[in-house]
Formats: C-alpha cells, sequence, structure tokens
C-alpha cells in the first residue's frame, strides 16, 4: 500500500504511550488515522473485542482495506490467524476486504510479519502500522496526538505556516539520506545572507528532496515556505502569494497590487526568524539574476534553491545531486507499485533490470511506478513496451496518478533552450552515443564534414552543457556522461522535429565523429588505452546509424569495434558485427568487391577461432574467388587467401589439398616480390 504520507509541523521526541489508552480508545485512534490518511468511506462495525471480525473497514483506489487494532502487550501470529479466520468466517464473498492492515501499539517482527502474510496468503496486500512505525505516523497529525495523548507541544506548533506543495513519500523516499543530511549540515553552517543549490539534471529529484527535506526537518523551522522561481516574474508573483491567508495571512492580502504584497512578504522574512524558504526550479539565467539580487535580503533564515544551474556566486553553496544508487532505484519500484503491479516470482530481479533500463531517474522510475500501478502490469511487460513502444510509454504520463507535474518528455526542455546553437548541436550528436562515460578526449577530434566555424572549442561547449546540468563531468578520470533519458530524449525530438534534416546531420555527424576518433590496429594492445572507451559509443551509433540505413562509414566502424573484440577474445560480440558489416558492404559494393573478400576474410578468421571449420571453408573458398576475378590471379591478395584456405585444410589433416595451395601462393609471392623478399 503506498500511501503519501504528510507530516504536520510538530513533533515530540518521546514515544507515544499506546499502552495507557483503552483498548476502546486506541480503535478510536485507528478511527481518525484511517480517515486522516485519505482513505474513504470508513466505517467502525464493532465494539473493542467484539466478534465481528474487523476493527475499521475503509476504501481506497477502489480497494476495500480492513483495519485490526490490537493494543497489546505483544502479537503473535497465532493471534493474527485468529483474526483473519474470524474475518473470512463472518464476512459474506462480496465483502471480503482487498488488503489488511494490523494496526498494533507494539513492535511486530520480520519473522511474524512473513508468518502473518503466510496466513493472509498474499503479501502485498498484508500490511503493518505497528511499534515505532505506529508512534511515527501519529506524529504526523497533530489533532490526534491532541485528543489522545494531550501533549502541550502540540498545541503550539499546529498553526506554524507552510505551502508545500507535496505531501511527504514517508517510506517511498528511497536513497536520499545522506543528501538530506548534507543539505542540513550545510544550511545550519551557512553564515546570514547565504544559500544553497540544489543542482543536477532534469528529473533527479531536486524539489522533491527539497520538499522532504522541509517535511523531516519541520519542527526545525518556524515556517515551510516554498516558491516557484522559474522566470523574474515568477520569483516576485508567488513571493507576493505568500501574503494570501492559507500560508503567512498578512494584512496587505488584499492589496492589489503585487509590489505592495511582495514587499509584505519579504518584510515578514525579516522580522521572524526561523523559516525555510525553498526557491524552486531556478533554471534560467534571468532567474538566477533575480534570485542572486534577492539572496542578500533574507536573513534570518533557511534559503534553499533548485535548478539545474550548476554555476553561482560566492554568496551560494552548490549542491550536485545524482541519480540514485540501483539498488534504492529498484527499491522504489519495488515499493510505488507494491499491491498494484502484478507480481511474478522474479519482481526483484526485474525491477533492477528496469531501474537500470531508465538510468536510475528518480522522475523516470515514478513515471513508470504510476504507470504499472495505473495499468496493473508487469514490470516485464512495462519493460518490453519500454523497449518496443517507448515513444508511446513516453507519453503515458498522468498527473492525477504522478506525484510530479510534468513527463520525462518535456523534463529538460527549460534547459535545452536556453542553449547556445553550437552547445545545442553538440548535445544532438552526443545524443547518438551510448549512456557510459565518454573520455573528454574525443572533444578533440574534429567532426569530419563540419567546418571549425561551426563548431567552436567543444571543451567550451561541455562547460555550457554540464552548466545547465545536462551532462555529468568526472573530473578525475576525465570523462562526462550524458544520461540516457537525456539522449532518449534528445533523439526523440529530433525525429519528430520538423526540421528533419537536423535529425540526419545530428545522427551521420556522431557516426563520423566517432568513426573519425575510433583509429589504430584494434588487434595493437597498445591501442586499447584509447579504443576501449570508444567502444561502447562506436556500438551504440553504429545501431542508430544501421537502423537509419546510412552505409558509410558504419560497416568501416563495425568491422573496427569487431576485430577490437576479437582481440579481447569477446568473439560472442564481435561475430554480428562482423556478419552485418559483410551484409552492409555486399549491398553497397556488390558480392564481387574486394571490400567483401576482406570482410568474409575476417569472419572466416573468426569462425576458425571458434572451431566452426566447416562454415570458414567456403568463405575462405570465396574470398580467393573474388580477389582472383577482381584482382587477378597473380596479385599477392590472391597468395595470402590461399595460404589461410591452405592452413585450414591443414588443421583438417587434408594434405594433400593444401599442397597445392600453398606451392601455388609461393609462386605468386616469389613473381611479386622477388625470390629473396621476407
Amino acid at each position: 500500500m503506498a500511501t503519501a504520507f504528510k507530516p504536520p509541523l510538530t513533533g515530540t521526541a518521546h514515544p507515544l504511550p499506546f499502552e495507557k489508552l483503552a483498548p476502546l480508545d486506541f480503535e478510536r485512534l485507528c478511527l481518525w488515522l484511517v480517515r486522516r490518511e485519505g482513505f474513504t468511506r470508513v466505517e467502525h462495525p464493532g465494539e473493542a473485542g467484539s466478534d465481528d471480525g474487523c476493527d475499521v473497514v475503509a476504501w481506497k483506489d477502489d480497494r476495500r482495506f480492513v483495519f485490526q487494532c490490537k493494543r497489546v502487550q505483544a502479537f503473535t501470529a497465532s493471534h493474527a490467524k485468529t483474526e483473519i479466520e474470524k474475518l473470512r468466517r463472518r464476512l459474506p464473498p462480496a465483502e471480503q476486504p482487498h488488503e489488511i492492515v494490523f494496526v498494533v501499539s507494539r513492535a511486530v517482527s520480520a519473522h511474524t510479519r512473513r508468518a502473518i502474510r503466510a496466513v493472509w496468503g498474499d503479501e502485498a496486500t498484508c500490511h503493518f502500522w505497528s511499534g515505532d512505525e505506529l508512534d511515527e505516523l501519529v506524529k504526523r497529525h497533530p489533532k490526534i496526538v491532541g485528543e489522545f495523548f494531550q501533549l502541550p507541544a502540540v498545541k503550539r506548533h499546529a498553526v506554524r505556516p507552510h505551502n508545500l506543495p507535496y505531501s511527504s513519500l514517508g517510506p517511498l523516499f528511497q536513497g536520499r539520506t545522506e543528501m538530506v543530511s548534507l543539505l542540513r549540515e550545510g544550511l545550519i553552517q551557512a553564515p546570514s545572507g547565504r544559500a544553497m543549490a540544489l543542482h543536477g539534471l532534469g528529473g533527479v529529484g531536486k524539489t522533491r528532496l527539497a520538499v522532504e527535506y522541509a517535511w523531516q526537518h519541520a519542527d526545525d523551522y518556524t515556517a515551510l515556505l516554498f516558491v516557484g522561481a522559474g522566470s523574474p516574474s515568477d520569483l516576485h508573483r508567488n513571493l507576493a502569494a505568500l501574503c494570501e491567508r492559507g500560508v503567512l495571512d498578512l494584512p496587505e492580502r488584499e492589496a492589489p497590487e503585487e509590489e505592495v504584497r511582495e514587499a509584505a512578504a519579504l518584510r515578514w522574512l525579516g522580522e521572524q526568524p526561523g523559516w525555510l524558504l525553498i526557491l524552486d526550479n531556478v533554471d534560467s539565467e534571468a532567474a538566477a539574476t533575480e534570485v542572486d539580487s534577492l539572496i542578500p535580503r533574507l536573513s534570518g533564515g533557511h534559503v534553499l534553491l533548485t535548478g539545474r544551474l550548476a554555476r553561482w556566486g560566492a554568496e551560494i553553496v552548490p549542491l550536485e545531486l545524482d541519480v540514485l544508487e540501483e539498488g534504492k532505484a529498484a527499491e522504489f519500484l519495488l515499493a510505488r507499485t507494491k499491491g498494484k503491479r502484478r507480481p511474478t516470482k522474479e519482481d526483484d530481479d526485474h525491477a533492477v533490470k528496469l531501474a537500470r533500463e531508465l538510468g536510475c531517474l528518480p522522475l523516470a522510475l515514478e513515471q513508470a511506478g504510476a504507470s504499472i500501478s495505473e495499468r496493473r502490469m508487469t514490470f516485464p511487460a512495462y519493460l518490453a513496451a519500454w523497449n518496443e513502444r517507448r515513444d508511446q510509454v513516453l507519453d503515458w504520463f498522468d498527473p492525477r496518478v504522478s506525484h510530479y507535474r510534468v513527463s520525462v518528455a518535456v523534463t529538460w526542455q527549460t534547459s535545452v533552450d536556453q542553449l547556445t546553437p553550437p552547445a545545442r548541436r553538440l548535445l544532438e550528436r552526443l545524443a547518438w552515443l551510448g549512456p557510459e562515460a565518454i573520455p573528454e578526449a574525443l572533444l578533440d577530434v574534429a567532426v569530419p564534414g563540419e567546418s571549425e566555424e561551426e563548431i567552436p572549442a567543444q571543451h567550451d561547449l561541455l562547460v555550457e552543457l554540464a552548466a545547465f546540468s545536462l551532462v555529468t563531468r568526472d573530473d578525475e578520470t576525465p570523462t562526462f556522461t550524458v544520461h540516457r533519458l537525456v539522449q532518449d530524449v534528445t533523439r526523440r525530438s529530433l525525429k519528430h522535429g520538423a526540421d528533419q534534416n537536423r535529425l540526419a546531420k545530428a545522427r551521420a555527424g556522431a557516426l563520423r565523429w566517432v568513426n573519425a576518433a575510433f583509429v589504430g590496429n584494434p588487434q595493437d594492445v597498445r591501442t586499447w588505452p584509447a579504443l576501449d572507451p570508444l567502444a561502447p559509443h562506436a556500438r551504440a551509433v553504429v545501431t542508430h546509424a544501421d537502423e537509419a540505413g546510412i552505409a558509410d562509414p558504419t560497416a568501416r566502424l563495425m568491422n573496427q569495434l569487431a576485430q577490437l573484440f576479437k582481440a579481447k577474445s569477446l568473439l560472442g560480440e564481435a561475430e554480428p558485427l562482423m556478419r552485418r558489416a559483410l551484409s552492409i558492404d555486399e549491398a553497397s559494393f556488390g558480392t564481387q568487391h574486394p571490400k567483401v573478400a576482406i570482410r568474409l576474410n575476417n569472419l572466416a578468421s573468426l569462425l576458425l577461432a571458434t572451431n566452426r571449420l566447416s562454415e570458414a571453408e567456403p568463405l575462405m573458398e570465396r574470398v580467393v574467388s573474388i580477389f582472383e576475378s577482381s584482382l587477378g590471379k597473380d596479385h599477392p591478395n590472391v597468395a595470402t587467401a590461399l595460404n589461410n584456405l591452405a592452413s585450414l585444410l591443414l588443421a583438417t589433416n587434408r594434405l594433400s589439398e593444401a599442397e597445392p595451395l600453398m606451392r601455388r601462393a609461393l609462386s605468386i609471392d616469389e613473381t611479386s616480390f622477388g625470390p629473396q623478399h621476407p
């Protein structure tokens, strides 16, 4: 059950004394809690200790939940089994619940939970609010704490103003514990007039992290204020909106002039210490300039910026946010879709595969989780749809079921729109490479066919892309990466754009660029330090080029990549590349062209290495035939082909067939180079 918890602006450090509540009061507390957690059609059919089989019944997402409320000293699987049997015995089939929640005053161990879920029969629909979990959940609702426990701190903090746009994700908020700690440490240490800026890739979860930080540290602030700052006008308008009754409730809220309301909000910030102000979505240079001038006026609280810009003045401390770790991304998918997806036995493995395919990007993970939950899909079904019908899946965004307001397809548009034309062209070329680390040495290679005037110093363009968090640099390597979904969305925008020449130029430019960089003999180990980092990008770009029907230099780059894989004994990866390069050259030059013979010879050599001699022999015979017909029977290349074929015959112990071929090869070379040539 993926409920979104919204903590109130209150809290207490000590555990709540559930054991002091009477059984009926504990059930009343459960009833209040269910209502405040967003359940509807809430009923309380029985009294404490009754034999009705359930304590609270409620609905959420068209599913019927039953809550069993137990204020006990200990809770065992045997107790739960009795309750489950009573429930199933007393309720008619039409009223049987879809899901069950055990609300228990004491902690329930993992072993006991597993045993109870086994009795229930479905792990995904059996839940627990118990022990510390229940304590934390109740504390998120100050009215419940005040009603049942009469804690004075509740009344003092209940009216703390806030306008945060989201509820807390609660347990769905995965993998950001360290970042929350870094934010807290940085904001506490920042002197007055300074701020912190969370920056990173679009969709990496900057806004969500800022909001979750606010909820987790709500008791440390007198107000939690959220201001959209995507443009100067947005910044001023949303600062003025803080005056409204639902936020600061200032007398100036009725003033028609925006300037009057904004001045009142800024005056409140100057007079009331201890607040947190989130300035969200500062992605444009114009907005950043306006924020820079505002920061010195904001003293007495903490200011936290979010955006894709990485370059700020000395008054703003940057903190970069990266994608989630793979394990945490998979955990999020499992939790986000729990009780909604169609489960399989390999869900843990499938979640890892899907997280990896989505690049562990929080926005993409959330969109996938929302789509899977909405459509009751399996992970493999979504992954298959993503791979086979990616454009359609990217349009499966529905803000009603997602925690985010924009789709992956438009997440980066704000940043891309601000790039200079050369930087945008570089991004469009990088979109055809792989998501692996790209060596910065590639930027030293000119793109064949494009003049130096068209492409300024590419290292400067990389700095521009990094400033908008469209690439992530690793200065120690030095390499940089482009997130796979940035690449995917960039390619998609090119494919669906009106200017198809731009698409063709970007794709062909990427192919020529990597081909120009992939130089040297792949079979020479001394070339490997340069070629190895380029290999995943060569593979990616030839795949895209081949799909587009680009023959040159696709076949050449495929062959070079295959030769590298063969030299490194990665024969299973080399063979399909060799076969495809052969097929492309046969279609381009005809089956009797010398280039085709070279491709045939390479493939035959690989087949020999894998001991598939019967497959290699006809290819070698074709090589001899092509060289003879195209170059003449006495050409040195014919001698080489004859020698290779003779070596194969030797390996199959057909000495009488091999000898005449060797004698003929010797004769051709003596004629071509003289009898004393090495």
